[in-house]
């Protein structure tokens, strides 16, 4: 059994040592059962509340885990055609993507992370932490590009951000394994051909190529803020035909990229579960501890007697009160 004071123990001790000086001296005093009842009840509350404060409990049996030594870095599609509604039960790719990420954190526990976000360009959106809670809450927030300055995207614009940013944590600890998650629809609509990730590969353990879309395309919500009356944006249009424009995933350049990377190619169409697959050259520490010793409190137990008690006090107030009322007011 240990304590954690929610005062100074010594402060705790004095009031403590007073009240039932108090309540002692009061029970002396007592002439008849009833008051000798009521001031060892308070006496007991006195007690109580100390019981409350001292907040006894005993630590909470946990597992510790070792951390793994693994880098992963998560390449995210944030372009105008991740809004298009062609997921499950018509989400948006983007949506579909936050909830495959959410869960593939969740598979790599204990991992470092960088999110690497890309549209026009390619920027670092959570440098490489080990802080999953800052890393979900940015994932959580992610939103495609604003659609007026969409001009055309390439999906390999992250390619050379990707590799020098392997390049550096491979010279700064060369001990840990790495990998690499790219989420995407793979439609270039940029008229250069793609980046090849291929520089990447030799930085690699693992890792997976997540495609997002349907070869029958959906609509785009364009990213132009709330309106004034707050309805939303409307749908992306053809500027060709006039029409919402549709966006359709592309599997073949999704497999090159696959292909540059050396990892494999997942199409997420299937609703099945996302798999981070086996990192090779993955080791564990001791170092990070994914787990921590917790502390089941006990504090609530003196406190069901402490409210207890206060109910019948307050009982026997009123009961004396209403009693003595009548003739209290009486004119």
């Amino acid at each position: 059994m240990t304590f954690h004071p929610m005062i100074d123990p010594l402060y705790l001790g004095a009031v403590l040592v007073c009240a039932l000086g108090l309540v002692a001296f009061r029970l002396i005093r007592a002439r008849d059962l009833p008051g000798v009842l009521a001031w060892s009840a308070r006496g007991l509350m006195v007690i109580l509340v100390c019981g409350v404060l001292l907040r006894p409990g005993v630590p909470a049996l946990t597992q510790t885990l070792p951390a793994p030594q693994t880098d992963v870095f998560l390449i995210v599609d944030t372009t105008a055609s991740s809004a298009a509604e062609d997921g499950p039960d018509g989400i948006t790719r983007l949506s579909q993507i936050q909830t495959d990420v959410a869960a593939l954190v969740g598979q790599l526990a204990g991992a470092r992370f960088e999110l690497i976000t890309f549209s026009r360009g390619a920027a670092i959106s959570v440098p490489l932490t080990s802080d999953t809670a800052s890393l979900m809450t940015a994932i959580g927030i992610l939103q495609t590009e604003v659609s007026g300055y969409a001009k055309g995207s390439s999906i390999g614009i992250a390619a050379e951000l990707l590799r020098d940013q392997l390049r550096s944590a491979n010279a700064a600890t060369p001990d840990r394994a790495r990998a690499a998650y790219y989420f995407g629809d793979g439609e270039q609509t940029a008229p250069t051909t793609p980046e090849s990730f291929a520089d990447s590969a030799q930085y690699l353990g693992g890792g997976s190529v997540f495609g997002y879309g349907t070869a029958t395309g959906g609509q785009m919500i364009a990213n132009a803020g709330r309106t004034a009356d707050g309805n939303p944006g409307a749908y992306i249009v053809d500027q060709g035909t006039g029409v919402a424009a549709l966006s359709r995933i592309d599997p073949a350049n999704l497999g090159t990229i696959a292909t540059g990377l050396g990892v494999p190619l997942d199409i997420r169409d299937n609703g099945a579960d996302i798999e981070a697959g086996e990192i090779h050259g993955t080791t564990v520490s001791g170092d990070g501890e994914l787990s921590r010793t917790g502390f089941t409190e006990f504090y609530w137990i003196p406190s069901i007697g402490l409210v207890g008690l206060l109910a019948v006090e307050c009982g026997v107030l009123i009961s004396a009160l209403m009693v003595s009322g009548p003739g209290r007011f009486r004119s």
